[in-house]
Order: structure tokens, then sequence, then C-alpha cells
């Protein structure tokens, strides 16, 4: 495969369009230097040498943002210019799994519990601050938060799923449906001094449809509503960091609704 052939594939597919669209719109809108377009290039140039014809074009870009994270992560031009306290929305499972002292954990259960149903129960109570351990992080060395304060907003006082449903939608979180379990990480100033953080673009967003990129002069990006199909609720990426017992955790509800129809077409019209 040539990079001629790759490009053409990427820009036949309708995600493929899609993804070309909005790395297109943070080059035009300044979100990212103009140098990283040949940078980026270059890296695929080189990695569609060594594949077949047959490998999807949106699967080279996920291969090489992963694989190359000092060229690709964090590398958004905008900043808010204020540090306050952030929140990330993680599913239970992830929770329980990869912020526990799952040593700890482990010597509190009984055989016949289920880990993830344990913690699902006695956050707050048995599991306090003292179990948190691990590192705040997707998939790759960053991870996508909104401030507090907004997601706070988004809570609605004794209706936990219908407030895990609105959060779902309103941050865009369209690979979590109906029934999953949220946690919300809360995360204090203190641990993000010094760190960096960016707007996020769309190197940062990997192959996710999902994720719209903007030029606001606040330093923030904005969630997708997955309702409205619009732009929303600020939000950043930020270097990953130590997941311990200055952060909070607490039980948002279960996502009671699912997922609303989503059109590419109508997010192709964001940054068109």
């Amino acid at each position: 495969m040539t990079y001629v052939e790759w490009i053409t594939a990427l820009a036949t597919s309708q995600l493929g369009h899609l993804w070309l669209s909005k790395f297109q719109y943070d080059l035009k809108e300044g979100n990212l230097s103009p140098s990283i377009e040949n940078t980026l290039k270059g890296l695929i140039e080189a990695k569609v040498l060594t594949l077949s014809l047959g490998l999807p074009p949106l699967s080279v870009v996920e291969s090489v943002l992963k694989e190359n994270p000092t060229l690709c992560d964090l590398q958004g031009k905008r900043a808010p210019t204020n540090v306050e306290p952030y929140s990330l929305i993680v599913r239970v499972e992830t929770f329980a799994y990869y912020y526990l002292r799952r040593r700890v954990l482990m010597t509190i259960l009984d055989e016949s519990d289920d880990e993830v149903e344990f913690v699902w129960a006695h956050l707050g109570g048995v599991i306090t601050p003292a179990f948190f351990e691990g590192w705040v992080k997707t998939d790759r060395d960053f991870f996508w938060c909104v401030p507090t304060r907004l997601l706070l907003d988004l809570t609605i006082t004794g209706a936990p799923n219908k407030s895990a449903t609105t959060i779902r939608t309103r941050l865009g979180l369209h690979l979590i449906d109906k029934g999953e379990r949220l946690i919300r990480i809360g995360v204090p100033e203190s641990a993000i001094l010094g760190k960096k953080i960016a707007a996020p673009t769309t190197l940062d967003s990997g192959v996710n449809p999902a994720f719209v990129p903007f030029n606001s002069s606040d330093g923030y990006g904005r969630t997708l509503n997955l309702k409205s199909l619009t732009r929303d609720i600020k939000e950043v990426v930020i270097e990953k960091i130590r997941f311990e017992s200055t952060f909070s955790a607490e039980q948002v509800g279960k996502v009671g609704a699912k997922l609303p129809p989503i059109s590419w077409i109508a997010i192709d019209r964001l940054v068109t």
C-alpha cells in the first residue's frame, strides 16, 4: 500500500472522511501546528509501506497515533488559562480493575462476592480513598475530563439513573449504552499542577467518530452532545497522573436509556 492509496481509501469511507475533515479543521483553525501535517504524513508513509491493501485506513491512523505518543499526544495549541478541579467518568468495571489496590481489596472479599458488584455497592463506605491506586489515563498516556463544576450541574438530585443518562449523552460517551454504571472521579487542582493540559484535537481523539474539535478562545474543547449533535460541555485532555487518596470517587448511576441515533453526516457539517 502506498500513501496515495491510503489517503484515497480513507477519504472514500464515511468515517475516514469524517476523521480527515476534523484533522483539516484543526489545522485550519490553528488548533495544531502546521508542521504536524508533514509529521503525520511521514509517519503514515512509513507505516503503509509495511502493510497489505486489506488493512482499513482508519486502523492505520489508530496504529500510528498509539505508536508515536511524543509526536501525536497533547499537541493542541489551545489551553485554559486557569487551573481548576476536573472530573472524568469511568465505568464501574474500569474503576474496579484499574483504580484500586486490588491486593488489599481481595483481602476483604468473600469467596461468593463479585468484585465489581462489591465495589459498586461499597464505594464511599468500605471502599475509601485508602484503596485508591493506579494511573488516571486511557489506553494512551492522557485522560479526558471536564470542569467538575459543570459536571455537577448535570447531576439530578435523587435521580441517579437520569443523571447517568444525561452525563453519557452530553459528554459524548458514545461507547456507553443502556444499563452501564458510571463513576465520577474527581481530580484535585494540586494533582494537575505542572502537567500538560490542552484542548483536545483530532489526534488525541484517535478514531473516535463522536469527537468534534473546536477553536474556542477560552482554551477549552467541547464535548459532542449525542442527542442534539452540537458542541456542548467544556473539556480538556491532561497527561496521565497517579490516582491516590487526595482524589474523590462516587457513584453517578446506571444509564437508563439507549444511545440516540447518531448522524455522522451531521457531525461532519460541524467541521466543514
